[in-house]
């Protein structure tokens, strides 16, 4: 593995699917809505969760 979990996520590479992302999560939580993201094994989609879950404390 190149990197541990650990890694805070303003130290990752945030590519423009990223801030998608993280806005759209950033939406859900405004709406008190649900949402489902999907993609391959390893894409990255737990990144913009942690980064999102990082502004929030």
């Amino acid at each position: 593995m190149p990197f541990g979990r650990d890694l805070a996520p303003g130290a990752l590479h945030r590519p423009d699917p990223h801030d998608q992302a993280v806005a759209r999560i950033s939406w859900c939580i405004a709406e008190r809505s649900i949402g489902a993201g999907t993609s391959e094994v390893g894409a990255g989609k737990t990144v913009p969760v942690r980064t999102r879950l990082d502004t929030l404390r």
